[in-house]
């Protein structure tokens, strides 16, 4: 593995475009979300911790549906494998603490601890021995930090082509074309690596008449902004980071869906309409309504 000078890294890890990340909220028994991107399903526990923690940008879209592991329930994603600890047996809908696993760990990918002489600011975490700045810094502490992504276990490095950093459960990659950090697709390849039943991946057809809670394409409906932390969620002239921000939505504002999705910079991108404004906002603060909660 070769380091980078410290020069490319300065160069390249310029943080853009980073947001704060969805609050958990407490575990809805029988909830569930279908996928018709991969064809599956995401329920109770998982479906909330998934929607908690940052959805399709942090974990990618369920590969599986949620079966029996080394004696757990667990269910991979893209780019992660989550796991229903203490309760054995039990469906994701039941009780027990969900937990990301360390598949960056798990591959193999930890390398040697190193003591840093670098000449600009990063933060370092003896727990494993390395350290993190600029772009990754910034992303770990704005998607929720050790508990999703575990402590770095490499320094940043050239792999395929892109400066990446592997994390106890994740690894970085700094996209230079999109001026974004995006997770590596580590689910798959752990999925992959141990050489599971690839029937588990086959699609599942959804359940008839299922209402899906996020409105598709140019539907109408309403959601709310969430996970701000009150910091407010950006509208903007169109659906991307290069687009000027038009107006700041408050944490918890009501604002009706009028099209979309746009996949842009690693979102999901909904044009809204809000106090007689219009934009686009990124989907990852945005939820569809609480249960039982009528719109205007």
């Amino acid at each position: 593995m070769k380091r980078l000078p410290v020069l490319i890294v300065l160069i390249l890890l310029t943080a853009e475009g980073i947001g704060t990340l969805d609050s958990f909220s407490p575990a809805q028994e029988g909830r569930l979300r279908y996928f018709p991107e991969t064809g599956h399903y995401v329920k109770g526990a998982f479906l909330d911790y998934f929607e908690g923690k940052g959805g399709e940008e942090i974990f990618g879209y369920p590969i599986t549906e949620e079966f029996q592991e080394d004696g757990l329930l667990v269910q991979y994603f893209q780019r992660a494998r989550l796991l229903l600890t203490g309760s054995p047996g039990k469906r994701g809908s039941g009780s027990g603490e969900v937990k990301v696993a360390p598949l960056g760990e798990l591959l193999g990918h930890r390398s040697p601890p190193f003591e840093p002489t670098y000449h600009f600011p990063y933060r370092y975490y003896p727990q494993t021995g390395h350290a993190l700045s600029f772009a990754f810094l910034d992303y770990y502490e704005a998607r929720g930090g050790e508990e999703v992504f575990g402590y770095p276990i490499t320094e940043p490095f050239w792999e395929r082509g892109l400066i990446v950093q592997y994390f106890q459960r994740a690894r970085m990659e700094w996209h230079p074309d999109k001026k974004c950090v995006q997770l590596g697709l580590l689910g798959e390849e752990y999925f992959e690596a141990r050489g599971l039943d690839p029937t588990l991946r086959a699609p599942v057809e959804p359940t008839v008449g299922e209402a899906t809670p996020i409105p598709q394409g140019s539907e109408r409906g309403y959601m709310r902004v969430r996970g701000t932390k009150g910091e407010r969620l950006q509208l903007r002239e169109g659906p991307g980071f290069a687009f000027v921000t038009v107006y700041l939505l408050p944490e918890d504002a009501l604002v009706k869906v009028i099209g979309g999705p746009v996949e842009a910079d690693g979102y999901r991108w909904w044009q809204l309409t809000y106090e007689g404004l219009e934009g686009w906002s990124a989907g990852a603060w945005l939820q569809p309504l609480a249960e039982g909660e009528t719109p205007p």
